[in-house]
């Protein structure tokens, strides 16, 4: 079925006959436009238009310009809908910036969810890729992307597996608390935890003090806990870094790097979060403090290391060699330096009513040592 959609036609010297059709043979809403030059030939175009005469041919190229942006978003959601093989099944949820779909890869079975906020560049995916499938094989897996396709090309090999295991949202710009802002309480409602991982860090599997995430949910269990992560070399904060003694460590705060959360510690941190403090400022240091008070109890496993790379030139020279035991990363593996990020917004603690940032909040306690 053809449609052709006339605006005001005028027969004097009117050199161009645009109609608008459907694309023959697209399962998309995509439509075909026709532009047909008098007495000469003519080429078809996606997208929307009119007939116009020879003074609006500029507002034709933007009508075109405009439709090929309104289509690209469209393409994006049907391709977020097709993401999945036919036996997997997709929760969703509308949010004002995107529709946000996670892949449940069981839905007898998942009970845990794990966000990687927000990958940046084209170095990170590797280990990106690497911590999915080293940790989180069993775990329902979305991938926030912050980079347009150049910086992160979607066909990239490891980025076409991880797109096979996880849901990807691209929003190129967007900071992580925004991103953590669209997992909503709908939408989180069926986990009983929520890891947050950001793309820049490596949690080796192997090594002196290799990470195991169900460990780490075990050591919940069994100490009551509503938040754990592994010790973090790259941490700004003691509380958070590697230990000369492997205990668990009970602190009032954690940065969030490789972050295991109880659903509902996550559901009130998330509640905190706000468009107008982008970057998260304080909300680690006030989460235990102030924010919620009632539903925290933070440990550091100082058993297990992951290392933040942050900006790091090169692995060889920050990560141990064995733990690079089968991880697929070269360990003179170069990267770009990211940018120093300017640290304002420390004002947002004052918000919060939390402490000052110049002093640790509190020292950890030694909650339990490994015996070795």
């Amino acid at each position: 079925m053809s449609l052709v959609l006339l605006t005001r036609h005028t027969p004097v010297c009117t050199p161009y006959d645009i109609s608008v059709a459907r694309c023959q043979g697209s399962n998309t809403h995509t439509p075909q436009i026709t532009i047909s030059r008098s007495h000469h030939h003519h080429r078809s175009i996606c997208g929307v238009t009119t007939m116009v005469n020879q003074t609006t041919t500029r507002l034709v190229l933007l009508a075109l310009t405009f439709s090929t942006i309104l289509h690209s978003f469209v393409r994006v959601n049907h391709e977020l809908a097709a993401l999945s093989d036919k036996s997997t099944s997709l929760q969703s949820v509308q949010h004002p910036s995107k529709s946000v779909q996670i892949k449940t890869q069981d839905p007898q079975q998942s009970r845990n969810l794990v966000a990687f906020t927000a990958l940046g560049s084209g170095a990170a995916i590797a280990m990106v890729h690497y911590n999915v499938f080293a940790h989180f094989l069993d775990w329902d897996c979305i991938i926030f992307v912050h980079a347009n396709e150049i910086a992160v090309p979607s066909k990239e090999a490891h980025m076409q597996e991880i797109a096979r295991r996880c849901s990807i949202v691209r929003l190129p710009g967007v900071f992580w608390t925004h991103f953590l802002m669209t997992l909503t309480p709908e939408l989180t409602r069926n986990y009983q935890h929520i890891a947050i991982v950001l793309d820049d860090v490596l949690a080796p599997t192997h090594g002196d003090s290799p990470v195991n995430v169900s460990k780490l949910l075990q050591t919940m269990q069994e100490h009551n806990l509503s938040s754990i992560s592994p010790s973090i070399k790259g941490a700004f904060w003691k509380a958070t870094q590697p230990q000369p003694r492997r205990c668990l460590w009970q602190t009032q705060h954690i940065e969030t790097f490789f972050q295991i959360f109880s659903r509902e510690l996550f559901q009130c941190w998330r509640s905190y979060m706000e468009y107008s403090n982008p970057q998260g400022f304080c909300l680690d240091l006030c989460l235990d403090q102030q924010l919620c008070p009632s539903l925290s109890r933070l440990a550091v496993d100082s058993n297990m290391t992951a290392y933040h790379l942050g900006r790091q030139k090169n692995l060889t020279s920050f990560v141990p060699e064995s733990a690079l035991v089968g991880t697929n990363l070269s360990s003179g593996m170069h990267r770009r330096v990211p940018k120093k990020v300017v640290m304002e917004g420390w004002g947002m603690c004052g918000t919060y009513n939390c402490p000052k940032v110049e002093k640790e909040v509190a020292t950890p306690k030694i909650m339990e040592c490994a015996t070795k």
